[in-house]
Formats: C-alpha cells, sequence, structure tokens
C-alpha cells in the first residue's frame, strides 16, 4: 500500500484544494506542491490561517483519510474521520454492538491488548538497556481484564527507566518537551488505527476497555496501546540528542512522522504501521464473527525502521546519564 505519507500544515497559511484525485497546496495563488490523495495517511492543520475546501475533505473521507486539527501550540486536540469505510459496514457495527455487553469476551481482549502493550514495552527497555526492569514478570502475570493493573504497574518502570534522569512524569496535557512529543506522535498513531478502524467497517466509539461518552475512538485508544513503543522509543532518540531542547519545532515533527510512516520488518514482511494495524482490525472483525479467538498483533515489534537510516537508537551511555541544566538554542532556521 503507498498512502503513507502524513501532510503537517503549520508553518503558513497555505490554501488547500483538490483537482484530479491530487491535494493541491496553494500560496498566494501559485501551486507549491502536489500530492496524489491516494498516498496520503493522515492530513495534519496546525496554522491558524489555512483554508480547506470542502471538495478536498469530500476526497480525503472517500479514500477513508484522517483529518488531524492542532490548537495554537500544535498539539494535536481534533480527528475527523469518513462516516462510511467499508461496505459491509452496517454488519460488522451490529456485530461489535452485541459483542460490546459480553463482558467476558471483552475482558480477554483487554488482556491480550495490555500483555502485547508490556511485551513491547519490555522489548524496548531491553534495546536500549539490555534489562526490561522486571516488565516480563509483569507480562506474564496480567489476568482477565487486567484485574490486578499489571498495566499501570509496567508503565510506572518503564517511564522510570525510559527517561531516567528527567525527572519525567507522563502527562497526556502536559506540554513540556517529552510529553509534547509524545503526545504528537501518538495523536499521529491515533489517527492511523481510527483510519483503519472505519475501513474494516467497525465503529471506534465502541471500545474494548476504553469507555467514555464523550470519547468517539475509544476503540482506537484500546488497539492503539501495543503500538505507542515505537513513538516512545523515536522520543528516546530525540532526547538523547537533545533535538527537544527547543520543544516540537518542525525538524522534531518531521521525525517522528517518519518513525510513524516507514516500514519495518514485522512476522517476515516488509509493511508500514498502517498495514499493520489495519491486520490488527481486521482479525477483530473476526473474533467479533466468532471466527477466531484472538487479534493478530505481531509477534515482536520491531523499533528500527528499515528505509529511515538517520534514524539512531542512543545507547544508555551518551544519554542516560543525569545531566545538568542544558542552554537553549536557536532553532536552525
Amino acid at each position: 500500500m503507498s498512502n503513507n505519507r502524513i501532510l503537517d500544515f503549520s508553518l503558513t497559511p497555505v490554501k488547500l484544494r483538490v483537482r484530479d484525485k491530487q491535494l493541491k497546496v496553494y500560496d498566494e495563488n501559485v501551486v507549491r506542491d502536489s500530492v496524489p490523495i491516494e498516498d496520503i495517511a493522515c492530513v495534519v492543520l496546525a496554522h491558524p490561517q489555512l483554508t480547506v475546501s470542502l471538495g478536498l475533505m469530500r476526497e480525503l473521507f472517500a479514500e477513508n483519510v484522517p483529518i488531524v486539527v492542532c490548537d495554537e501550540t500544535s498539539i494535536p486536540t481534533g480527528l475527523c474521520l469518513p462516516l462510511y469505510g467499508h461496505y459491509a459496514g452496517a454488519r460488522r457495527v451490529q456485530l461489535q454492538a452485541e459483542a460490546y455487553s459480553e463482558r467476558p469476551l471483552m475482558k480477554r481482549l483487554w488482556k491480550q491488548i495490555v500483555k502485547h502493550k508490556i511485551k513491547n514495552q519490555a522489548r524496548l527497555l531491553q534495546l536500549l538497556f539490555q534489562d526490561d526492569c522486571g516488565l516480563l514478570g509483569y507480562y506474564q502475570t496480567v489476568k482477565s481484564g487486567d484485574s490486578d493493573n499489571r498495566e499501570g504497574a509496567a508503565s510506572k518502570r518503564y517511564w522510570a527507566k525510559l527517561f531516567d534522569g528527567e525527572n519525567f512524569r507522563r502527562d497526556y496535557n502536559g506540554s513540556d518537551s517529552i510529553n509534547a512529543a509524545l503526545n504528537y506522535g501518538y495523536s499521529l498513531l491515533r489517527a492511523i488505527v481510527a483510519r483503519a478502524i472505519v475501513s474494516v467497517g467497525l465503529c471506534p466509539t465502541l471500545g474494548i476497555c476504553h469507555h467514555n461518552k464523550y470519547n468517539g475512538y475509544a476503540l482506537a485508544d484500546d488497539l492503539i496501546e501495543p503500538f505507542r513503543p515505537v513513538v516512545d522509543c523515536c522520543v528516546y532518540g530525540l532526547l538523547g540528542e537533545d533535538a527537544l531542547d527547543n520543544g516540537l519545532i518542525p525538524e522534531v515533527k518531521v521525525r517522528i512522522i517518519r518513525q510513524i510512516t516507514s516500514r519495518y520488518h514485522i512476522d517476515g514482511e516488509r509493511v508500514n504501521l498502517f498495514e499493520t494495524v489495519l491486520k490488527a482490525a481486521e482479525s477483530l472483525v473476526w473474533v467479533l464473527k466468532r471466527e477466531s479467538n484472538e487479534i493478530s498483533f505481531p509477534t515482536q515489534m520491531p523499533f528500527e525502521p528499515v528505509d529511515s537510516a538517520n534514524i539512531q537508537l542512543k545507547k544508555p551511555a551518551e544519554s542516560k546519564k543525569k545531566k545538568e541544566p542544558r542552554a537553549k538554542k536557536k532553532p536552525p532556521f
């Protein structure tokens, strides 16, 4: 699949239009760029004065391309998806709604999601520090519905090890450089997950564990969990290179986008994250049809893209020792 480009419009008040199935970027009535809509995975709208045509939005939704809207600090705050993404969507949403009330099934699926998340967190720590910090022990003791909150216990150790010496506290509304980078990456990944859910005809509102009347993407917040360490890995590398000293600047966004849209060797195939998430969403359909018992997550989630040689993992000795306060550097532009 070629639809793996994330377009972030945050620097200039451009006009976005559509012509001949191409997203056209106009600046002062001159076409500055053109991208085939079939190549787009997600569009991020950040500049407060840019404009988007209704025709372009229709074409994006026709191709199941999500639109992410950002606030004044470029942190994503909104997500727009097409209403219809699959020919059998009505029947599949009905199956989803019927299964929604089967708590034993939902608890079993949540156990599987939590186990894969903890396993991927443990693998990242092993890759970076040659130490899983006890996370594999938590992985082996997850109960149905994660009744003992192994996810929370594992995350506490995980963050303490990953950003040791940074006085880090995970905050979904945090504005510090680490949280801002994580939240930006997670929002893009969430859009890709939501897109996969809609593409297979499921409703993103009906979650497995996440339930909130104000959350229209509860299922996306469930299925994203095992994939979050891909973003964590990128942010760790950026921190080790002092790339976050100036906050969520364009160069940081480019690195995060490249990490999310790159291709990886996953279970013997060279695929991107959307294809992997799409496979997981499709397998959930088979579970709802009672033709399978498990969601198909990668058996081993890789973190080093095969087509982005400049994304490097830092060794612990280079970036994990405690640092003195650093002087802020001017952006390179």
